[in-house]
């Protein structure tokens, strides 16, 4: 019994170390291969580092505002006895807008008028009798004086039926009106607002370093949402600028004037300006996707031949400006150099690459200002 039960062992012994030998062997064999596989190289789209004359700007925010904006408001108490103008009509200058019930004040003026014939009259005669001695010159100043009074008078009521009637003080649009016919209106009371919108302007302010190099006449780039959610570029120029700096954030004011005559923006409308200064630098530019950015700094892989062809080899680089797509490299690669566009997440140190599309990262654009 004690030798089959040995046998049996020996037997099953021999059978697993076979399995196994079997398996360790197939393993082994598998490692051999891999160890001389070669991965297929990365294709991605490379491009090269190229120079561009850039023009040294500086960018600010800022909300367009009317050329002109006025709220039109009642100069004198009074009922609304005529509105003549509808909310957003665009009037021309000196239209008349309201007319408010001068009734009473004409009252008034025929009497003022007529106090003023007869001191008229009583003046003229007196005077006669003062050239002939017959008066003394006291009683023809109280005459004089009277005279005066009723002068003064009229121009007091014409001047206040003047104001019954409101004209527009220049040319524009309307906004919405606020009162109605047979309203009673106090001195104050606003009846609508009028905005010139021919023309817009929009202040903004620039660091300190930049006051001494921004001049009347300078271009402006604004860029705004349009009416139609594209994003609308319009450029104007500088038309003025604060005599001094705000002590607090050492920033200057600059106002910037653009025409809006196809009346597409209104005031209100927010903006990214850009100022177009004199001067132009020369700069090495690269498309903004080519940068890996991360905390602990900015890379670019460099496509370069290696052993067995081409290798991926990231580079540190500090970049500047960045400009319609593009980004200004200030140190960590050169003009001529290749770099990957895309496909960087696939990448690592010494990966091999095959450059499937080779693109320019840049192009000279000398006095580009649409940069």
């Amino acid at each position: 019994m004690f030798k089959r039960l040995l046998l049996a062992t020996l037997v099953l012994s021999a059978v697993m170390g076979g399995i196994f030998g079997t398996i360790i062997t197939g393993i082994q064999q598998e490692m051999e291969a891999m160890s001389g596989f070669v991965p297929p190289p990365v294709p991605v789209e490379a491009g090269l580092v190229t120079t561009a004359d850039w023009p040294e700007q500086t960018h600010a925010v800022g909300d367009l505002r009317a050329w002109q904006d006025s709220d039109i408001a009642a100069q004198i108490n009074g009922e609304v006895e005529q509105i003549l103008f509808k909310s957003g009509d665009f009037v021309k200058k000196d239209q008349v807008l309201v007319i408010l019930d001068s009734e009473v004040e004409q009252a008034q003026l025929k009497r003022v008028q007529a106090q003023l014939k007869l001191a008229q009259l009583n003046y003229d005669r007196n005077l006669e009798l003062r050239q002939n001695k017959v008066i003394s010159q006291n009683q023809l100043d109280q005459f004089l004086t009277t005279l005066d009074e009723a002068k003064a008078q009229e121009q007091e009521l014409k001047a206040s039926i003047s104001k019954k009637s409101l004209s527009a003080p220049f040319g524009g649009q309307m906004g919405l009106r606020t009162i109605d016919v047979g309203d009673y209106l106090k001195e104050g009371t606003l009846i609508a607002n009028l905005q010139d919108l021919s023309q817009l302007y929009v202040d903004f302010t620039v660091p300190e370093q930049y006051a001494s190099k921004i001049a009347q006449g300078m271009k402006v780039k604004v860029s705004l949402q349009s009416d139609d959610d594209n994003q609308a570029v319009v450029y104007g120029e500088v038309i003025a600028r604060d005599s001094k700096l705000d002590l607090k954030t050492r920033n200057l004011k600059i106002r910037a004037r653009l025409n809006n005559t196809d009346q597409r923006f209104v005031p209100g409308m927010f903006t990214n300006i850009t100022v177009i200064l004199a001067e132009q630098r020369e700069v090495l530019t690269l498309p903004e996707t080519a940068i890996s950015y991360s905390s602990f700094g900015n890379t670019a892989y460099m496509v370069q031949q290696g052993e067995k062809g081409l290798i991926a080899l990231p580079s540190f680089v500090k970049t500047g400006e960045h400009r319609n797509g593009k980004v200004e490299v200030i140190s960590g690669l050169k003009a001529g150099d290749q770099i990957v566009l895309t496909g960087q997440m696939k990448l690592y140190p010494g990966v091999s690459v095959i450059v499937s599309e080779n693109k320019a990262s840049g192009e000279k654009a000398v006095g580009d200002t649409d940069q």
